[in-house]
């Protein structure tokens, strides 16, 4: 749906003017810290060399351009032995996948701290769950799913699974180019051996930074600003598109 007074009176759980210059929505954002920090980090000599797929039904296996069967199976063969594991309340039938059930948040915290790596499939887009993983000290390997063919480094052309993760590197995020498998099979395989050592919660992420854009927005003088915009308005000069963007939203 649109607001009558434009973008700017959405608020965006992202920073989409960071993501898309044409973006007006006023960035609020929110924070996993506080159910983050009540689960423990597992020391990562004592985990598994388990990768979680971010998936929560067969239907993402169904709908990713990813050749995730061949990285299953070469990955969970002999010379590696890795483990893939995800929540789902129905089977999967994925060979070489274990589903650990439906898990609740708790649990979900508590399977993806004994994890090495977070793996993506293409699906949900801008998932809070990567967020989770950084915060245990599990990296987050992120699908790239189109690209400027003639630049192809160029991360403002990219349409990735988690286009606000995509602006970071490794040993936090890999970003993959979904038809590259020997990409995915290397990154995971560098996921395995490189320890995060703590915590990482991206600062705009932090609840102190979102008290102060909260303050912010509080103290904004927005009848000044519907006032403003009904006059441009009035006067044919809109300057959002008439109405703003749809307001976007974000899978759990």
């Amino acid at each position: 749906m649109r607001h009558p007074l434009g973008s700017g009176w959405c608020l965006a759980p992202e920073n989409y003017a960071s993501l898309d210059s044409s973006a007006t929505n006023t960035y609020l954002g929110y924070s996993l810290e506080h159910s983050c920090f009540e689960t423990d980090i597992v020391p990562w000599q004592l985990r598994p060399n388990r990768t979680y797929i971010l998936a929560k039904g067969f239907e993402y296996f169904q709908t990713s351009k990813i050749d995730y069967r061949q990285i299953l199976q070469d990955l969970t063969g002999h010379e590696y032995g890795f483990e893939f594991v995800i929540g789902a309340p129905d089977a999967i039938d994925v060979k070489n996948v274990v589903n650990v059930g439906n898990l609740n948040k708790t649990e979900f915290l508590s399977n993806l701290s004994r994890s090495k790596v977070l793996l993506g499939l293409g699906d949900p887009i801008l998932s809070p769950s990567p967020y989770d993983a950084l915060c245990l000290g599990v990296p987050f390997v992120n699908p790239i799913k189109g690209w400027d063919p003639k630049r192809p480094w160029d991360r403002s052309k990219w349409d990735s699974q988690h286009e606000a993760l995509a602006r970071l590197d490794p040993p936090y995020v890999y970003n993959v180019y979904y038809n590259d498998v020997e990409g995915f099979k290397k990154a995971i395989k560098t996921a395995m051996v490189t320890n995060l050592g703590e915590r990482f919660v991206p600062e705009q992420m932090r609840s102190q930074a979102i008290v102060d854009r909260l303050g912010d927005i509080v103290f904004t003088n927005w009848k000044m600003r519907a006032i403003h915009f009904y006059e441009m308005n009035r006067l044919g000069n809109r300057r959002d598109g008439g109405g703003g963007w749809f307001i976007r939203t974000i899978a759990f």
